[in-house]
């Protein structure tokens, strides 16, 4: 087990305390979506925006499984 002095597992050379340590998550998707959006350049996704991107991938695998049956 990791104790929290060790070097990070990610290679970030800080210790695992100061890196990946568990920390109490906000509560609120605002914050974390404002704090991965400043601290890692990371625009997050509202729940809903990933129920339409799945619906997106599953019609356009359908239409690859139409468009591969309908060649052979």
């Amino acid at each position: 087990m990791i104790s929290r002095n060790d070097p990070c597992w990610c290679g970030s050379n800080k210790k695992w305390k100061k890196c990946h340590y568990p920390q109490n998550a906000p509560d609120d998707f605002s914050s974390i979506s404002k704090s991965y959006l400043k601290k890692y350049g990371i625009i997050l996704k509202t729940p809903s925006q990933i129920e339409k991107i799945k619906k997106a991938c599953k019609l356009a695998a359908s239409i690859c499984r139409t468009l591969c049956e309908a060649s052979k």
